[in-house]
């Protein structure tokens, strides 16, 4: 699963980039990739820790919206809508 995940997003990677980078001599390539590999991981691994966040705050808000009155999506229970 993660494979595939990592493969798409790669896919996507050379896609855009690949356009811009043909040109470059190989060590400005190599320099390039040095920089922006760890950003690259970087970003990836915030974002995937935001989801995570974001579904589990979604998890507890529908486990708590009874205990609150509410219904799981933030309305109030008897609100017009």
């Amino acid at each position: 699963m993660v494979d595939e995940a990592i493969a798409g997003l790669f896919e996507e990677e050379r896609e855009l980039f690949f356009a811009r980078w043909i040109d470059l001599a190989p060590e400005e390539l190599a320099r390039l990739l040095e920089r922006v590999l760890p950003i690259m991981g970087d970003l990836i691994s915030r974002l995937h820790a935001q989801k995570t966040r974001d579904i589990f705050a979604l998890a507890i808000d529908s486990v708590d919206a009874p205990l609150r009155g509410d219904s799981p999506n933030g309305v109030l229970k008897g609100a017009r809508t």
